[in-house]
């Protein structure tokens, strides 16, 4: 009580454990009415380019209640902020506890306090928080370059508790010079939880039409991969593979029973 410049820093590694770099196209802060300013900021971390520097990415510093909103970067413009992994999210909030905050002022009246009092962590008129929401989109491999047979893919998953679920997505592959190369991906919502799972392919082709290799999974934000044996066959334009095994994710046993049929790359 009676502070009129209390400030609060979080640092946070929202990042960490991703593939690949992401992009921002949307950012909110949120604070009551003993906030006054508030700061969002990216450090670099190792693995940024080494021209990239740190980035503001929303500065409140007249703080205002009614400025709840959701503030849109122009992804298409090239000028929304880029975060890799590694990165980390620094949140700076400054808050004004004494009367010489009209906004407390009027929350102290509403509230029928005479004078200010001490603050905490809370929903409340007189609680205070320092919140910030970012939407961020990633780049998900779906095809290869040069490809030459696209589709999609179904694989079926065994998962905990003796539960299964599925999951369909796009598919794009090169059949070239003997050599296989792919690449699919899907999400997985589970128990209220989507998960972005990623396959990567490799393999060869004989004389014969017969393909086989492996095939990395990868699980969006979840530790661990899992590479398993595929098998195939090239008749003509149609290429058809199936792969089928069981990988450990962050502690979790999955199972996987996938196929697809695939024709020339549309």
């Amino acid at each position: 009580a009676g502070e009129e410049a209390h400030k609060e820093v979080m640092r946070y590694h929202p990042w960490t454990g991703l593939p690949r770099a992401s992009l921002t196209f949307l950012i909110a802060n949120h604070m009551h009415y003993i906030g006054t300013d508030m700061r969002v900021r990216v450090e670099r971390g190792p693995n940024a380019p080494s021209d990239e520097d740190d980035v503001c990415v929303l500065h409140t510093p007249e703080w205002d209640f009614d400025w709840q909103q959701f503030y849109k970067y122009d992804a298409s413009s090239g000028n929304a902020p880029i975060s890799y992994p590694g990165d980390a999210l620094v949140l700076e909030c400054t808050f004004n506890n004494s009367l010489s905050n009209p906004a407390l002022v009027q929350a102290l009246a509403e509230a029928g306090e005479p004078s200010p009092i001490d603050v905490s962590l809370g929903e409340g008129t007189l609680d205070e928080m320092c919140i910030v929401i970012l939407g961020s989109v990633y780049d998900i491999p779906v095809s290869v370059a040069n490809a030459t047979h696209s589709g999609i893919h179904n694989v079926n998953l065994s998962l905990p508790g003796d539960t299964s679920a599925s999951c369909q997505g796009p598919a794009g592959f090169s059949v070239s010079n003997g050599q296989v190369q792919g690449a699919t991906a899907c999400g997985l919502d589970f128990q209220g939880q989507l998960y972005t799972i990623e396959y990567d392919f490799s393999g060869t082709i004989d004389a014969n039409g017969n393909a086989s290799g492996e095939v990395l999974v990868e699980v969006l934000y979840l530790e661990d991969t899992a590479i398993l044996p595929w098998t195939g066959t090239v008749n003509g334009d149609q290429f058809t593979l199936s792969f089928s095994g069981s990988g450990v994710f962050s502690g979790t046993t999955v199972g996987f029973n996938g196929s697809m049929d695939l024709g020339p790359a549309e």
